[in-house]
């Protein structure tokens, strides 16, 4: 009878210590541990690019040049005008009778001791560019514009639209800005209009978007615990500048997306 109880404790301490174990025995190791391979929803990407909510700003950005709107011829006898006063051509006309403003030598011809002086003054040199037809709708007298010369940045106002067409183009002029007395007739501006803009808009890097079938697509990166996997993505587009697209729909602000340099979606 003794021994009939001691063999019971014994058989029901084996089985405590084998349903203790039995967890040990079918766990699996956690650093074997990985995610199911999906081969057409994982892949690698170069760099992310993180889905903002921000203005939008869709600017027109044009090569101008600097026009002179009329140019003047005077003659100044040679006991007349200093020699400081014009610098070979180089410089501006400081001090010549009844003239007012600031003035830039085109060409210099002295005969008989009489100098013919071509000038243009600063507020007659006109920025001229054209524009594709197509956008002469968000042109207007009187709009704003910025351009660049020498690294600055400067105001001006669109004063004329040409109503002709030249090879799809219309001219379009424009003031300089009255304090750049540097700039010289013949000079290269880089010239920026803004076309429209949006306040409180969803963007994403143009850099994001592919097309397959017709249809813009954006590659959204999700971090698991172990990995990260990316969902293609279906997203209706609507304005773009240089850098973003605007999202109608398919995506959200702070959603991470990828960039491809060397994959098959460049």
């Amino acid at each position: 009878m003794k021994k009939g109880y001691i063999i019971s404790i014994i058989v029901l301490l084996s089985l405590m210590l084998i349903l203790q174990l039995i967890p040990l025995i079918f766990k699996k190791d956690e650093k074997d541990f990985k995610l199911p391979e999906l081969e057409d929803n994982i892949s690698t990407y170069d760099e992310l690019t993180t889905i903002i909510r921000t203005n939008f700003t869709d600017d027109i950005e044009l090569i101008g040049n600097i026009i002179p709107y009329k140019t003047e011829k005077i003659f100044v006898e040679d006991h007349n005008l200093s020699i400081n006063d014009y610098l070979y051509g180089e410089d501006e006309l400081l001090i010549i009778n009844n003239l007012e403003g600031i003035y830039k030598v085109i060409s210099i011809q002295k005969k008989d001791n009489v100098f013919e002086i071509e000038i243009v003054s600063l507020t007659d040199l006109k920025i001229e560019f054209y524009i594709k037809q197509e956008n002469v709708d968000d042109l207007k007298i009187g709009k704003e514009l910025t351009y660049s010369f020498n690294e600055k940045m400067y105001h001006s106002i669109i004063e004329n639209i040409e109503p002709e067409i030249k090879n799809g183009l219309i001219r379009v002029q424009a003031n300089i800005d009255e304090n750049n007395k540097n700039i010289l007739s013949g000079s290269i501006v880089n010239v920026k209009i803004n076309k429209r803009t949006k306040a409180n808009v969803l963007l994403v890097n143009k850099r994001a978007v592919y097309y397959l079938n017709g249809v813009a697509y954006v590659d959204i990166v999700k971090k698991t615990e172990n990995r990260e996997i990316i969902e293609r993505t279906s997203v209706v587009l609507g304005l773009q500048n240089k850098v973003f697209f605007e999202v109608l729909n398919g995506l959200t602000e702070g959603q991470r997306a990828a960039i491809y340099y060397n994959g098959i979606l460049e």
